[in-house]
């Protein structure tokens, strides 16, 4: 990672791991579309470790549309599909029934049909529904979609269909930039610096009932609220650009404890932007400085990262949006290596790199091989980044 404020990670990583943990109370498919391959299998950890995670293939942006023959996104989506399509700014990225969604802040909202192989603007943004600068972008367990639409300054809703449904709007100045919904209620996470917090609106009425995140001691309230995410508990994680840090609430506003904090080490964050939560409760937080999404335990220890490498398949640039996926791995099994046994898909978007606009990974298991707990991860890694900082 980038130098900028170098700290202690043995103390800091420590310290933020036990704070944290103290405050802590497949759907089938139709055969998969042809995508570009990577060259050669791409595992983290690398070799010899026992892989987690691989990196399945990316959808590419701007060189897709530029009239190359050999183009993987032509080769995939054929010719007549792509003309007068062109990724500026990607941001959030979502996939439902083998349809995944890219919002791209200067472009809209682009689809991609990766059973039929189509790739077209999003047919809801029309009328009432039009969308202007897209960020994030959420699903419900019903399948309806959820667009924050900054320069609107409303949530859009629409339905499995791609229909418009009706917008969210706050009676004062907002910068809605991510929402999710949990229990008939929908979070949205203001990016209003040191006044925006979570916004919480009926999800019938569309009424705003409360906030959350702006009352008590400082080091419990929010400064910038740029994304958030729920884990299977009901906590609200928040990922907050102006302290580094993720903070987390119970759904009563109470603040439960905090993990991260500025800095360059792992474990710490330099511009932090999505954030996703596994079944199992491991936490994904992307920092758009460093180019990384790093993986934490439930109790917050730091397991692992990945995609800071440059210019290599499963590299990131600007990661901003990231997505977690049970209900598609049949699209993506072709790209699995051999004995790796896929249990969710992760897409994560990059807003500067040409040439990897989505990536797509996989969190499994290799079949044959030892594993180690959570526990022995974290220390070990604690310990190979102690010797990294001897030896410079």
């Amino acid at each position: 990672m980038c130098k900028h404020q170098r700290k202690s990670t043995l103390m800091n990583s420590i310290v933020s791991a036990i704070f944290f943990a103290l405050m802590a109370g497949c759907v089938s498919q139709p055969p998969a579309p042809e995508a570009p391959k990577p060259k050669g299998t791409v595992f983290y950890p690398a070799p010899p470790e026992s892989p987690r995670y691989q990196f399945l293939t990316s959808f590419k942006g701007a060189e897709d549309f530029e009239g190359k023959e050999e183009s993987s996104l032509k080769t995939f989506l054929g010719k007549q599909q792509t003309e007068g399509f062109q990724f500026k700014k990607p941001y959030g990225v979502i996939i439902r029934d083998g349809q995944m969604y890219v919002g791209d802040t200067i472009g809209g909202v682009f689809h991609f049909d990766l059973i039929n192989k189509k790739l077209s603007a999003f047919k809801g943004s029309k009328g009432l529904g039009k969308i202007v600068q897209p960020i994030n972008l959420s699903l419900d367990k019903e399948g309806n979609m959820y667009v924050c639409d900054t320069s609107r300054k409303q949530v859009l809703q629409y339905d499995k269909n791609d229909i418009f449904i009706r917008a969210f709007s706050y009676k004062e100045a907002w910068k809605p930039v991510a929402a999710e919904v949990y229990e008939g209620k929908l979070y949205v996470a203001d990016s209003t610096t040191g006044a925006g917090g979570i916004k919480v609106f009926d999800l019938k009425t569309g009424v705003n009932t409360e906030t959350i995140g702006l009352t008590g001691p400082q080091e419990q309230t929010l400064g910038i609220a740029v994304n958030l995410a729920f884990d299977k508990d009901g906590f609200i994680y928040v990922m907050d650009a102006r302290k580094f840090m993720i903070m987390k609430y119970d759904r009563d506003g109470h603040y439960r404890g905090s993990l991260g904090g500025p800095g360059d080490s792992p474990g710490f964050m330099g511009r932090p932007r999505g954030i996703a939560i596994d079944r199992a409760g491991r936490m994904y937080a992307v920092d758009a400085a460093f180019d990384t999404v790093q993986v934490f335990a439930p109790t917050g220890q730091l397991l692992t990262f990945f995609g800071n490498e440059k210019d290599v398949p499963g590299s990131l640039t600007l990661p901003a949006g990231i997505f977690l996926d049970y209900d598609n791995i049949e699209l993506f099994k072709k790209y699995a290596a051999p004995g790796f046994d896929i249990e969710y898909l992760i897409f994560v978007t990059s807003q500067f790199n040409k040439y990897q606009v989505v990536n797509v990974y996989a969190y499994g298991t290799m079949q044959g091989a030892t594993y180690k707990s959570d526990t022995v991860l974290y220390q070990e890694l604690l310990e190979k980044l102690e010797r990294e900082k001897a030896e410079k």
